[in-house]
């Protein structure tokens, strides 16, 4: 828990699924309409993609574990931005089947029944280890053969399309340990920074190429006979965190100055004011400390109750309009 950054403490772990190399979590906001807003986790776990369910941390849930033929190493992957597919690598197949780089995706838009695509098959037998996902492109660290940029083409039948590399070994591109590890395309400059495992940090910027032709739509997150559910303030006060002190306010306060709606506690607490009616706020808890019956309270010190203390809780309507999540205000 980070709530208080110069005093973490632990919450809670999962072990259930053994061992989890790598994993990506996010405030989900995809097209499995009962989970948005909750915080899940998509692990990489050897040998599958296992999906977790840690918005309630005193009862972390496993979804699903998908296996797919052929694994050898379930590495690390990436979700594409719209939440319904995860694309990842397996560290091994390239050594273990003598082939080219395959670059697996799963189809998570159901999150208890994800559906294994298929992959895309690369230029060269070098083995893809870490990649990250923005807008339309798949940017790999892929070892001997350098950086990888794979563009979008088809996610449901897994059709990439490479549109740029930048070789730091160029020895060869054999299926070894050595070259690139990682990268991070995340920078508001378009930098992007490439680690070398023998070879140092590379600063690069990736030129996209011209819109040719027009990609192939992602599913929408939003089925269009889904029903409107209704965004709501929070009607508890919450704890106004000024830096300095803390003042008990209402949600009309943030209307009075634009900038009281940048924290997160604010949109989450409340969305309406904020004119963040999104799905991920609508549907999601407020992170602020709010007052109830007198007492400072969180929605993450519910989440930690017994289950049929949460549900007694959540027949209150205004801790409903508050820890939403919780409390399946949406469901």
């Amino acid at each position: 828990n980070l709530r208080k950054p110069t005093k973490p403490f632990f919450v809670q772990c999962f072990s259930d699924d053994g061992y989890t190399h790598d994993v990506q979590c996010v405030v989900y906001d995809g097209p499995h309409k009962k989970y948005v807003g909750r915080e899940i986790c998509f692990a990489s776990n050897e040998n599958t993609i296992t999906i977790i369910d840690v918005g309630f941390k005193g009862d972390i849930r496993l979804l699903s574990r998908t296996r797919y033929e052929q694994s050898y190493y379930t590495h690390q992957g990436w979700l594409t931005e719209d939440h319904s597919h995860f694309i990842f690598n397996d560290e091994q197949d390239e050594q273990s089947l003598e082939v080219r780089t395959r670059t697996h995706v799963m189809d998570v838009s159901n999150l208890t029944n994800p559906i294994y695509v298929g992959y895309s098959i690369g230029r060269n037998r070098a083995i893809d280890h870490n990649h990250y996902i923005l807008d339309n492109f798949v940017y790999q660290a892929n070892y001997r053969a350098g950086f990888n940029v794979l563009q979008i083409k088809d996610i449901a039948t897994a059709q990439f399309k490479q549109v740029g590399y930048f070789d730091i070994y160029p020895n060869d591109n054999k299926s070894q340990f050595n070259g690139a590890w990682s990268n991070y395309p995340f920078f508001p400059s378009g930098n992007i920074i490439l680690s070398g495992i023998e070879q140092g940090l590379f600063v690069l910027k990736f030129q996209k190429p011209p819109p040719t032709e027009q990609p192939t739509a992602l599913p929408s997150a939003v089925p269009s006979s889904s029903p409107t559910i209704s965004c709501v303030d929070s009607p508890l006060v919450l704890r106004w965190d000024t830096g300095r002190k803390t003042f008990p306010r209402k949600c009309s306060y943030l209307a009075k100055k634009r900038n009281r709606c940048h924290p997160y506690a604010s949109r989450s607490h409340c969305p309406v004011t904020c004119g963040v009616c999104n799905r991920r706020f609508r549907c999601s808890d407020s992170s602020a400390t709010f007052i109830l019956n007198g007492k400072e309270r969180t929605c993450e010190y519910f989440a930690n109750l017994p289950r049929d203390r949460v549900a007694k809780k959540c027949k209150m309507e205004k801790l409903r309009e508050t820890c939403r999540d919780l409390c399946g205000y949406c469901d």
